[in-house]
């Protein structure tokens, strides 16, 4: 693994900022050790999608965030192993276990939980991160993906995963901004789900039936009207405003609130449309094109 001098050296030398990288690299080791405790082989990542620290921060802002498996197999007696109960104390649990596992490994980390459900400060050879680090329990019915990530931070340089599906994902955005329209508070949700039809390939069925179940969930159907008010938003003076906010608290020039409605109408539209139908939705979402293929 590395220290401060290599993770300077490394900063210096792709002539990136080094909070950027040791941001990044802190993101990858508890990969590292979650893989070593074989905690990871139960968990789904959700975000990050990549470990290259050129990424910007405000990707690196979306911290750690993974659906868990339960495995029946495992009773009580067995304790606290991958594949447990997940309990109310399942997290503050794991994080104690990344630390002894650091310990064992001889590395310069501690981890403290800092009250907020969601972050913990992360101390590492002298120097310090926030960390988003959430962990919620997966629904059945849904399965994941394998994957690598490669991470500059280790020999390996490669960490295998399973990935929660870019479908999913993109459901569960699609849910949030539906159902909360104008009085979404975290324009995040735009920006997370603009990037990942940007750059990913996705079935548009599984997409459609990922909204559908989410919306049976909360007891909500497609209606048209849901729809066409969130259209009218390509023209809100009050989005624009927030989207503005967003940019400029994430060092962002691009893309502007008319842009990323336009690309979203294009993914939304064909979806809702068929689940207020009630049909089968087919057709693949092409990033390349910004539209679904037939």
């Amino acid at each position: 693994m590395m220290n401060r001098a290599d993770l300077t050296k490394y900063a210096e030398e792709n002539h990136l900022p080094f909070a950027q990288v040791f941001g990044w690299y802190v993101m990858g080791l508890f990969l590292v050790l979650l893989r070593k405790n074989h905690f990871l082989e139960q968990m789904w990542l959700v975000t990050p999608s990549t470990l290259d620290p050129s990424k910007d921060c405000h990707v690196l802002e979306e911290g750690l965030r993974f659906y868990y498996t339960e495995d029946e197999r495992i009773t009580k007696s067995d304790g606290f192993v991958p594949g447990c109960e997940m309990k109310s104390d399942f997290r503050e649990r794991l994080l104690m276990k990344l630390q002894m596992d650091a310990r064992e490994m001889k590395l310069p980390l501690e981890i403290k939980s800092i009250g907020a459900k969601e972050r913990v400060e992360v101390h590492y050879d002298g120097m310090y991160v926030p960390l988003k680090f959430q962990i919620q329990k997966a629904q059945r019915g849904i399965f994941p993906i394998e994957d690598e990530l490669e991470f500059f931070g280790c020999k390996e340089r490669k960490i295998s995963i399973l990935r929660y599906p870019s479908e999913e994902a993109a459901a569960d955005h699609v849910d949030v901004i539906m159902e909360k329209l104008e009085l979404l508070n975290e324009m995040e949700e735009y920006l997370s789900l603009y990037e990942l039809v940007s750059t990913t390939p996705m079935s548009g069925r599984d997409v459609s039936e990922a909204v559908g179940r989410r919306l049976c969930q909360s007891g909500r159907s497609a209606k048209r009207k849901t729809y066409e008010l969130w259209a009218s938003y390509s023209n809100s003076p009050f989005l624009r405003k927030k989207w503005k906010v967003l940019l400029r608290r994430h060092h962002m020039k691009s893309p502007t609130w008319e842009e990323v409605h336009s690309q979203l109408s294009l993914f939304i539209k064909p979806v809702w449309e068929t689940l207020e139908k009630e049909d089968i939705f087919f057709g693949d979402w092409m990033p390349q094109l910004g539209r679904y293929l037939d």
